[in-house]
């Protein structure tokens, strides 16, 4: 090997000896992150996703065990996966799922198997698992690890079909406690009102509650002075029948269902989303609910039918004093019935946003719409204002 004659910090990149120096510095930087103490190592792969701590352990000899004291978030997100198999859904296809199915139950037990770690910060479990035994098992092992966040998502290929649901049975939190929890998101799980009202009573740092898609569902009362609940999601429980909130820090709350609830006490609600005929009870007893939608920052308004069903002119609001962001998705038999939706703009003197999301129930002509500006944009129909005020305004018509 020709010698270098180079001083110490001067390398050419074409000189063998230089090469050579520059990868012994390289080994040498790999050397010493490796000789960090354990537990600084498992520190750095609890930051990293799951998929990428595990795959360290091809690194070296040192790092081939050191995945499994990973303290993260478990993130078992296979819905990728289910929508290759959801478009057609043949025989082969139902063979296809029971395959992935018994795979899918395959790596969480692994997984689940090997680790090591006293507690984890999350478990995120997404797939169509049908309803397996494994998935007590699960639960109980997030349980005993002091999870925090608890995702089950079992959405399905038959969306529609609420049969063979995994039910959550209620001896799981009697012999685990759930203390820890601080996020709870259910997807297509049948839980009972009474289960969810030990958690809320039993975890006293849950503070994010979501509840999709359960037909075990039928009533639920939130309430306790000690609640740290902020976010509330309840969306498509069929049959459900009656929600009463009283919570003290309940900043926001999304609802998607029948008009069965009943605001007790409120004082910091800040979001609200509403959709379904719940939607026309809000509207209809507008006056009713003042007290807390003057205080809102957020309001998302879903019509779930034709908007001159839910909107009748002339349709008067309370002062909205403190709204910042409007979305309104709407279905409209003619473009004119936006002019149904003018008092509820009048009454946001401080909007900054309004989102209109629309679809069209019938063929109708834009030729009438002109739309002004780039960074403040006013709505003209028919050469009459429908927006008195300049702000930013998105409009989608799919």
């Amino acid at each position: 090997m020709k010698k270098c004659y180079r001083k110490h910090n001067d390398l050419d990149a074409d000189c063998s000896c230089c090469h050579l120096k520059e990868q012994l510095k390289e080994t040498d930087a790999e050397d010493r992150i490796s000789q960090l103490p354990s537990d600084v190592l498992v520190l750095f792969l609890s930051h990293l996703p799951m998929k990428d701590a595990a795959q360290t352990s091809i690194l070296s000899r040192r790092w081939r065990y050191l995945w499994a004291f990973f303290s993260g978030t478990l993130d078992f997100d296979a819905s990728l996966i289910l929508e290759e198999l959801r478009f057609p859904l043949g025989s082969g296809d139902r063979n296809s799922l029971l395959e992935e199915r018994l795979r899918f139950v395959r790596w969480v037990n692994q997984v689940l198997g090997l680790h090591k770690a006293l507690t984890v910060d999350g478990l995120r479990i997404i797939f169509d698992v049908g309803n397996e035994g494994d998935v007590d098992n699960w639960i109980k092992f997030a349980l005993d690890k002091k999870v925090q966040k608890l995702e089950l998502d079992f959405t399905d290929l038959r969306m529609a079909d609420y049969s063979g649901l995994y039910s959550l049975p209620s001896h799981l939190f009697h012999n685990s406690s759930p203390s820890s929890l601080t996020a709870l998101h259910l997807k297509r799980v049948n839980v009972t009102g009474g289960i969810l009202e030990y958690l809320l009573s039993h975890c006293p740092f849950l503070e994010v509650l979501s509840v999709k898609n359960s037909s075990s569902l039928l009533s639920l009362n939130i309430r306790g002075p000690t609640l740290k609940l902020t976010h509330l999601e309840l969306w498509c429980c069929r049959n459900f029948k009656k929600l009463e909130i009283s919570a003290v820090n309940l900043v926001s709350l999304s609802y998607r269902g029948p008009e069965v609830v009943h605001f007790k006490y409120v004082p910091q609600l800040l979001e609200l989303s509403v959709a379904g005929n719940f939607f026309k009870i809000v509207v209809d007893n507008v006056f009713e609910h003042s007290s807390f939608l003057s205080r809102l920052k957020t309001l998302n308004l879903h019509f779930p039918g034709p908007l001159k069903l839910f909107m009748t002119a002339p349709q008067q609001f309370p002062e909205l004093s403190n709204l910042k962001y409007l979305e309104l998705k709407v279905a409209l038999l003619d473009f004119g019935d936006l002019f149904l939706l003018t008092p509820l703009t009048r009454a946001s003197p401080s909007l900054h946003k309004l989102t209109l999301l629309a679809s069209m129930i019938k063929t109708c002509f834009f030729n009438s719409l002109f739309i002004f500006g780039s960074l403040h944009v006013r709505v003209f129909f028919n050469e009459t204002s429908l927006f008195t005020k300049e702000n930013d305004i998105v409009f989608s018509f799919p």
